[in-house]
Formats: C-alpha cells, sequence, structure tokens
C-alpha cells in the first residue's frame, strides 16, 4: 500500500474519528446535562502520522470465532467500536483509537473474520464473507466481551457491517459514525492503492459525489434484481413448458443428458 494513500486514509479517518468522539461525548453530554459547546470540545484531535502500530491483540472466544482485537483506554468507558474495511486491517485506526482513549472511551478495534488473527473454532463452520455474518460477529464479540450497547465507527465494509448493526440491532447501538465509497475517497483526486501493486486512479474530482454515487449504485442493484428474476422465471419456462431437464440435472447432479438437451 503506497504511504501517499496511507497517510490520506488516516487523515479521513482521524476526521471521521474527531465526529465519533464528537458524537459519542454529545449522546454523554446529553446523560450528564453537559452543553453541546462542552461536549464539542472535549471531542480528541487526531494526530495522523503518530503511531505507526497498534496493539497488543488479544484473543477471545466468540462462538463462532476465535477474535482477534485491540482493546485500549479504560474498561469502565463508553465503549466504542471500530470497524476496518477491505482490503485493510485495524492498523487504519493506529491514530484514532489512542485519541479515543485518551479522551476516555474504552476502544475495541477488531480483526474481522479472515483478517489477523481472528480465526473459525470449526473446520465444520461454513466460510461466509457476507456483511450480515459480519455484523453477527461483532454482536457475539459485545456479548463476550459483556458490552451492551457501544458507539459503532466503520469504513468501506466495517461501514456495512456498523449499517447493519445499527438496523439488525438498534437496542446495541448508541451512535454511528459510517464512512465509504470509491468516488467519495478519490473526490479529491487521489486513487486507491490495491495491496500496493497497483493504483486505480480516481475518475473524477468533484465533491457531493455521495449522492449521485448512491442513485447510481441503487439503479444498478435494481437492474441486477431484475435480470436475476428475469432469468428465474425463462429457467422455470424451459422446466415445465418445455420439458427441459436442465434444473433437475443441476439439482441431483450430473447425468447422461438429452439430445435436446445438448441443443439448448
Amino acid at each position: 500500500m503506497s504511504q501517499s494513500f496511507s497517510q490520506h486514509r488516516r487523515h479521513f479517518l482521524g476526521f471521521a474519528g474527531g465526529i465519533l468522539a464528537a458524537s459519542g461525548f454529545g449522546l454523554i453530554g446529553s446523560a450528564s446535562a453537559q452543553s453541546k459547546e462542552q461536549s464539542k470540545a472535549a471531542a480528541p484531535a487526531v494526530k495522523v502520522g503518530a503511531h505507526t502500530t497498534i496493539g497488543p491483540v488479544k484473543q477471545i472466544n466468540t462462538g463462532v470465532l476465535d477474535t482477534g482485537y485491540v482493546e485500549m483506554g479504560p474498561a469502565t468507558g463508553p465503549a466504542v467500536i471500530l470497524l476496518h474495511g477491505w482490503p485493510y486491517d485495524i492498523h487504519s485506526y493506529a491514530d484514532v483509537a489512542p485519541a479515543l482513549a485518551e479522551a476516555g472511551y474504552r476502544v475495541i478495534v477488531p480483526h474481522l473474520r479472515g483478517y489477523g488473527s481472528t480465526r473459525f473454532l470449526s473446520n465444520d463452520t461454513m466460510r461466509s464473507g457476507q456483511p450480515v455474518a459480519v455484523s453477527a460477529d461483532i454482536i457475539a464479540l459485545m456479548d463476550a466481551l459483556k458490552i451492551e450497547k457501544a458507539v459503532l465507527g466503520g469504513y468501506d465494509w466495517g461501514a456495512r457491517t456498523a449499517n447493519i448493526m445499527a438496523a439488525l440491532w438498534p437496542e446495541r447501538c448508541k451512535a454511528m459514525v459510517s464512512v465509504s465509497g470509491y468516488l467519495i475517497s478519490t473526490a479529491d483526486g487521489d486513487p486507491i492503492s490495491v495491496f500496493g501493486w497497483f493504483d486505480v486512479p480516481s475518475v473524477l474530482q468533484a465533491r457531493g459525489l455521495e449522492t449521485p454515487a448512491g442513485k447510481i449504485h441503487r439503479i444498478l442493484a435494481y437492474a441486477t434484481i431484475a435480470l436475476a428474476v428475469v432469468h428465474s422465471l425463462a429457467a422455470l419456462k424451459h422446466h415445465f413448458f418445455d420439458k427441459s431437464t436442465v434444473l433437475t440435472r443441476m439439482w441431483s447432479g450430473p447425468n447422461q443428458s438429452s439430445e435436446k438437451d445438448r441443443h439448448e
């Protein structure tokens, strides 16, 4: 990963970390009668590049996984869970996590499934990278650490994880900061580095792309669903009306195909 992009991402996450801290302090301030001005003043400053590593990494059994995570700050502080994206890891929060811990938060930064020291406990467990599975992993981690409710922060896949957690388990989410997106990340002209092998260039240089990007994403999603539905209907038509055995062979395994199937 290029140094320039790493620093750019840290600047971005540092800014998001400040927002996360302000959001959390705002919620805490409501409970303790603090003013909004006091809450904003309490938000920590993040010095980008001040830390090159994060740790130590702890391990805990969360049911399906042996989860690796870093914990910082007081054990009695308000919980903050920071979720990394793909193809990055917990080091994305090397600057943000210490700042939040210094501000009094109990900061948890887990390796998501498939990353770092997090491992499946059973070889028989189905491997899945679905965001909802990752979200369930974090809920299990919260249960293992006896965290009832937390402020969630994430980017990229971590942002999707936080979104799903807030939607499916709103009682476990105190607040959320979710940042993500190729067009958002490259809006200022910086490329995205892929494992340090090559850079994906910025195609546009303009601010405020999140709204049109979201609309395009939604349209393409609906178009994909429509194509899948049409394909499924065509398959059913071939099976029930054309008496094709293609679906039967797909369900039951390979066997001798008919002459008619060979020409379909």
